[in-house]
């Protein structure tokens, strides 16, 4: 096992440190000229002590840097932050060699002059900083520490990640060699924030990361920091404790999980980085960081954070919100009520090569990925569950609905990337080319049971003007418990035979509440109301049923269970035109109550193109 480097070999920097916190502690944070020449004479005298320190171990340095150079972001800590460099040998056990500095100005920036004979290093860093959630100094001090290797970057930003790779890095050097080891641990920093590092653009390490970048990796810096800085507000508004420790707690637990294993197994942790992801105010972030730099004489644009913080919920990241442009839905206007239909396919060949575009519908499995683009059935298609999905170059998105009832209407909205788009649905109003003349009963009307149970009830009518029949809606009341439609099998329209039914001609089982509770008008362009009180609505398909004037046919109704439901209003045609059956071939005649109560006459009927 190897030892700590600052705990077990660093007894003379252990006691600088010490000395250097009590000084703090001491001034109450606000230092005085002659507390500062006190301070900046501890350091010196520490930094020239620890540049005459003999090394401690016999190995060879790789080779030797005039300096360095570097900063610490959480975001930046402000300037006259403390700076502790340690050089380590390969396998991260000190050198005995440390040098003890501070930070040059409230962007973070350090210029240690002392000469460096170590590529490996573990850099400290100990300070206020800018708070990302409200773009002021931080409400108390944080530890940032990070294991860098100079010859991958001799210019390292010491940030919130490399504080968590740490330990999880000198882990693994237990059994790994130090490449293996940093790689390894890198990876899983970032996996524990749903962050592959294969999706992050020239990724060349953690320590390479600036908020004031403009790459993938400086957008991942922001989003973690803010995140974990969203945390801490939560977390300190709770507890009544101070953000920073607060933060300082939650890293620590952090690094813990993580170093055992690789993998962040606190479920509590996880939910706590899903919730302020969700509840994080993005705009508010960038304008924070933003001011902050220009305050200082540094004008910068924020990276694209919000690429890599899971804002919806989604569990993807990265979120590429690219502009996508020069797509169009074709509106699906007039459509069949309570019919599935599906949209033209966008074509996404402006999508850079290698990109990853975000995509987000406003509506519940309604995407349809790489369909043929008429009936999104395609052996390649593939229904996207839920609102999110990704897509590359050349793939298409298309999207997926059923229309209402009668004259509903809908807007589906796609984003894709940062681009937006609608496509606008909507049922057609149908006309009444049949309506059964009211009785003596007014429909609507109660009903009750009637008195002839039969698996199969028959209804005459005489069509009236030539039209493609598709809706049908009736007062006939099928249902025995309350519930509409429970005992229908099957609606018909039968041939007459000799008045009775013949062959039929057209089926259906598609039931619903097609009508609405809307008015429609009939051909003659009078109002048909009550519609929300019909008890059987069906629809025989976008074609229907070809009908003429005067010609008779039969409504009939299959029922699952013997029953006669009666009528919720009726026609002046009397019970005896009504016709039963118990196989829907051999017919006989209703047998009624010869006192004409009105569930034993005909029910109403209306029939729509």
């Amino acid at each position: 096992m190897k030892n700590n480097i600052f705990f077990d070999k660093f007894s003379n920097v252990k006691f600088i440190i010490s000395l250097l916190l009590i000084f703090l502690i001491s001034c109450g944070g606000d230092q005085d000229s002659s507390s500062t020449s006190e301070l900046n004479q501890i350091i010196s005298a520490s930094s020239n002590d620890s540049n005459n320190s003999d090394s401690t171990n016999d190995e060879s340095p790789v080779t030797t840097y005039d300096g360095l150079n570097g900063s610490f972001q959480k975001g930046p800590l402000i300037f006259g932050s403390y700076l502790w460099v340690s050089e380590l040998n390969e396998e991260l056990s000190s050198t005995g060699k440390t040098f003890v500095s501070q930070t040059n100005d409230d962007l973070g920036r350090f210029a240690l002059k002392s000469q460096i004979s170590s590529n490996l290093l573990e850099i400290i860093g100990d300070g206020y900083y800018m708070d990302e959630t409200t773009g002021a100094l931080s409400d108390g001090r944080v530890l940032l520490s990070g294991l860098v290797d100079l010859q991958i970057d001799d210019t390292p930003n010491i940030n919130i990640l490399t504080t968590i790779q740490s330990s999880r890095l000198k882990k693994l050097m237990e059994t790994s060699s130090y490449s293996s080891a940093f790689s390894q641990s890198q990876d899983e920093v970032l996996k524990a924030f749903n962050i592959n590092s294969s999706d992050i653009q020239n990724f060349t390490g953690l320590s390479s990361m600036q908020i004031d970048g403009s790459s993938d990796s400086d957008a991942i810096l922001l989003a973690v920091s803010s995140v974990l800085m969203n945390i801490a507000t939560t977390k300190a508004s709770a507890s009544g404790a101070s953000k920073s420790a607060e933060l300082t707690s939650f890293l620590s637990q952090f690094s813990r999980d993580l170093e055992s294993d690789g993998n962040l197994d606190s479920d509590s942790m996880k939910n706590d980085i899903s919730s302020a992801s969700q509840s994080i105010n993005v705009a508010d972030i960038k304008t924070n960081v933003e001011t902050y730099y220009q305050n200082r004489g540094d004008t910068i644009i924020a990276p694209k954070f919000e690429e890599w913080i899971d804002t919806n919920g989604s569990g993807i990241i990265p979120r590429r919100m690219i502009e996508v442009g020069g797509l169009a839905f074709n509106d699906a206007l007039n459509s069949e009520a309570f019919s599935t239909i599906t949209s033209n396919s966008l074509s996404l060949a402006s999508i850079p090569a290698g990109v990853n575009v975000f995509i987000e519908a406003g509506k519940e499995n309604s995407m349809i990925k790489n369909n043929d683009g008429l009936s999104g059935t395609t052996s390649a298609a593939e229904l996207v569950t839920g609102i999110y999905t990704t897509a590359t170059q050349n793939d298409t998105i298309a999207l997926r609905t059923t229309t209402g009832g009668f004259g509903s209407s809908e807007t589906l909205t796609l984003k894709v990337g940062s681009s937006d788009y609608s496509w606008n649905v909507s049922a057609r109003k149908p006309t009444v080319q049949y309506k059964s003349p009211d009785g003596g009963f007014p429909f609507p009307n109660s009903s009750i049971p009637g008195d002839n149970a039969s698996k199969f009830h028959a209804f005459p009518i005489i069509i009236q003007r030539n039209f493609s029949l598709k809706y049908l809606g009736s007062s006939y009341n099928p249902t025995q418990l309350g519930t509409q439609q429970e005992n229908l099998t099957k609606i018909s329209i039968f041939s007459d035979n000799s008045d009775s039914p013949g062959s039929e001609l057209i089926a259906t089982s598609n039931f619903g509440d097609y009508f609405g509770s809307g008015d429609l008008l009939d051909f003659d362009g009078n109002t048909v109301s009550n519609l929300d009180s019909l008890r059987l609505e069906a629809f025989f398909g976008n074609t229907g049923l070809a009908v003429s004037s005067g010609q008779k046919l039969w409504v009939v109704i299959e029922q699952e269970y013997i029953f006669d439901g009666g009528s919720g209003g009726n026609s002046p045609v009397g019970f005896a035109e009504r016709k039963v059956s118990s196989d829907g071939i051999n017919w006989s005649e209703y047998i009624g109550n010869a006192n004409g109560r009105y569930s034993d006459s005909m029910p109403m009927i209306l029939l729509t193109d």
